[in-house]
């Protein structure tokens, strides 16, 4: 099921100890925004309808650690 207005929100969450937050990338499945340095690789894979997959290009070894995916439908985060 894909709602008919979403948001996808990438975060990498560093380090996991102090709980920071840092956006990737958010995107309504046509335009993308991107942030920080990751922001610019930073794409959805994309491999067929509602695939929200993160993609990397160009990884670096500061791309290691956890990454949360939310959905945001309207105003609320899922």
């Amino acid at each position: 099921f894909k709602p008919p207005h979403y948001r996808v929100k990438w975060t990498k969450i560093e380090p996991p100890s102090q709980g920071v937050e840092n956006i990737l990338l958010i995107t309504n499945g046509h335009s993308d925004k991107q942030y920080g340095s990751v922001g610019p690789r930073a794409s959805l894979l994309r491999a067929h309808n509602l695939d929200v997959s993160l993609r990397l290009t160009d990884l670096e070894l500061d791309d290691d650690g956890s990454y949360r995916c939310e959905l945001i439908n309207g105003i609320e985060d899922e």
